[in-house]
């Protein structure tokens, strides 16, 4: 293997074996120690940096905020925050070793459409959301050399009724997917994410924050299982935005939401091979859990 290549593109190569789950190649070059050398050395030359990340990345960005702690390749990265089309996000396992590609999941595909199908053409997938550095300190949010950071990258949005998008793009241009608050584009009322990892949930906090800051009135969190504990069940976490305090709070659903109300939300839009079992259950576990009641 050589020894010139980006060391994200050593470290992440996926071995695809039948029946198995994706191997991911744990090397050295992206352990913690090695990581926190390479910040080091990053912060000690922040032009020569950014200068390379120009040279070596097509999809270099001028205005975005890239962050010394994250490595930016070609087709990968490790920042949450950048999303450019086949980049795919590399996240870290408790170990501290990258973990196999984030890609969008079927949940996420099922989920765009029951809402399009809900709330209208004003869904967008991962959209790009400035805001100005002012706000980026008010909420204390900077890259690790110190510079404000003011985008988040939800994974799916809703975008202001008043907002309709072209019929049938499920899939979006970058052109299109940029949002900037700072000069008077209005936020999106609701975002989801789809937690990846434990790592992910981890930055959950920062989030909440971030959202609240731009106004978003509702915020949905989705755990497949395993993301937030390793025994953590699949769970779908709402929130939604407190217009006094500007804080999020849990949202209470319906306690009468029965199990025929959720599958008629979701005919027509999900699968039916498992006839709902499993996404039925975590509507009905969440609903109980946000209630207090198990």
């Amino acid at each position: 293997m050589s020894e010139h290549r980006h060391p994200l593109e050593r470290a992440v190569i996926i071995i695809n074996r039948p029946g198995h789950e994706p191997v991911t190649l744990k090397d050295s070059s992206m352990t913690r120690a090695a990581r926190t050398e390479r910040v080091e050395q990053r912060l000690q030359d922040l032009e020569g940096w950014r200068r390379g990340l120009q040279e070596h990345l097509t999809h270099y960005r001028a205005e975005y905020p890239y962050d010394v702690a994250h490595e930016y390749d070609i087709d990968r990265t490790t920042d949450p925050d950048y999303v450019w089309p086949k980049v795919h996000l590399t996240d870290y396992d408790d170990d501290g070793f990258p973990l196999p590609d984030h890609v969008v999941t079927s949940f996420l595909l099922y989920t765009h459409e029951t809402c399009t199908d809900r709330l209208g053409a004003r869904m967008a997938w991962s959209p790009d959301i400035y805001f100005g550095d002012e706000l980026a300190k008010r909420i204390n949010r900077f890259t690790r050399q110190g510079t404000p950071k003011n985008l988040v990258s939800p994974d799916l949005v809703a975008l202001l009724p008043k907002h309709t998008l072209p019929p049938a793009r499920l899939c979006r241009n970058f052109e299109d997917c940029v949002i900037r608050t700072q000069q008077g584009d209005d936020a999106p009322e609701w975002a989801l994410k789809y937690l990846s990892s434990t790592a992910d949930w981890k930055r959950n906090d920062d989030r909440l924050r971030v959202y609240a800051a731009l106004g978003i009135n509702e915020y949905v969190v989705y755990d497949p299982g395993g993301k937030r504990a390793p025994d953590s069940q699949e769970e779908l976490l709402a929130y939604r935005l407190d217009g006094e305090s500007c804080e999020y709070h849990p949202v209470n659903p319906d306690p009468d939401l029965s199990e025929d109300a959720i599958r008629e939300v979701l005919s027509g839009n999900l699968c039916r091979c498992t006839g709902y079992k499993n996404i039925v259950a975590a509507f009905r576990r969440s609903a109980a859990l946000m209630r207090g009641s198990g």
